[in-house]
């Protein structure tokens, strides 16, 4: 598993998914877990979609390989909301990002939030799903909602994309479509 300074990842290789985030909320940074904020329903997400086969408290992260995913962030540094992250720091994140997923070689990068996508992959994503050409080659991308609480999708609409999620999973199947590679940085 990988470790570090800071905020690591928690990274294997072999793994089904790794779920990529914006940063850590200031609470998260607190306890030193993922997800950690009260008002974020990612763990309750994952266990209503069918990914997990119990609901998870964030400081079983470290869990997550054992279940076939991984959690890492674009960036370190806690914030409030991801609009306080500098646009440089967005696209020095974005650049380990695709190393370490180049590096573990997960079946495929879930996106908590199209934001995040956007970061990573240097362009807009369609929409929630299947997103392609993939940021890293061999790597499929799959865009969610944000679980953050201040986001205003629908809770039922938010389970429904993660349950695809789950499908697109349980189908596997070959990576998106090759496209030209991605480059550049982009602004939150």
């Amino acid at each position: 598993m990988e470790t570090g300074a800071g905020w690591p990842p928690i990274l294997a290789p072999g793994l089904r998914a790794v779920f990529v985030g914006f940063n850590p909320s200031p609470r998260a940074a607190e306890v030193g877990h993922y997800y950690a904020n009260p008002r974020n329903r990612f763990w309750e997400l994952l266990h209503a979609a069918g990914l997990t086969p119990v609901r998870l408290r964030p400081d079983q992260d470290g869990g997550m390989p054992a279940l076939g995913f991984g959690l890492t962030d674009v960036v370190a540094r806690p914030t409030p909301s991801a609009g306080d992250l500098a646009a440089a720091e967005l696209a020095a994140g974005a650049r380990a990002v695709r190393e370490r997923l180049a590096r573990f070689r997960p079946t495929l990068a879930a996106y908590t939030g199209k934001g995040v996508y956007r970061a990573v992959a240097g362009c807009d994503p369609p929409g929630y799903g299947p997103a392609a050409p993939p940021a890293v080659p061999g790597v499929r991308d799959f865009v969610l909602p944000s679980p953050s609480g201040r986001s205003g999708l629908p809770w039922t609409e938010k389970v429904a994309w993660y349950r695809a999620l789950r499908d697109e999973l349980s189908a596997g199947g070959p990576p998106g479509p090759p496209g030209p590679p991605r480059t550049g940085s982009v602004s939150p």
